[in-house]
């Protein structure tokens, strides 16, 4: 009877260590999956932030295209006709009355503010069309509203 015993412990052995080795290998299995996946899903969401960036880095960028011809008139170096579409860079200052100017990813103050800009802070207007200028600031480019700056007298290129 013995022997029997001990071929009973030895099977009982050999069951417990197969069956901790399968649990151990679908264990590692599903973490790999699991790793798997969240690294999938980790590069498509980034994978689609990057061109959303790009498709929006292309759609907000203005379309300049600016035609001088002799009967316009030019004063000082900069076009004329304040509100039109003008693709010359002025100098302004943020002249809010307290704070800061919020910088828009469009032209409407209910668009979502990209940065703000602190008060007394020089900056060039790269292109405004009506009372928005297209100004970029800290790596940031966006519409501000122009009644919030003033024009810098002292330079216009900096």
């Amino acid at each position: 009877m013995s022997n029997q015993t001990g071929r009973k412990q030895v099977k009982n052995e050999f069951y417990r260590i197969r069956v901790t080795f399968l649990y151990v290998l679908l264990t590692t299995i599903a973490v790999l999956l699991l790793l798997f996946l969240i690294v999938s899903i980790v590069a498509g969401v980034r994978g689609k932030t990057i061109q959303k960036l790009k498709n929006e880095a292309v759609s907000t960028v203005p379309n300049v295209s600016v035609s001088v011809s002799e009967s316009v008139p030019q004063e000082s170096g900069t076009a004329a006709g304040v509100g039109k579409n003008i693709a010359t860079p002025n100098t302004y200052i943020v002249n809010t009355e307290s704070g800061s100017l919020n910088v828009h990813e469009k032209k409407s103050e209910e668009s979502e503010v990209v940065t703000s800009i602190p008060k007394g802070t020089r900056i060039k207007v790269i292109y405004n069309e009506g009372n928005w200028g297209y100004v970029s600031y800290n790596d940031n480019n966006g519409w501000v509203n122009m009644s919030y700056l003033k024009e810098d007298s002292v330079s216009s290129n900096y």
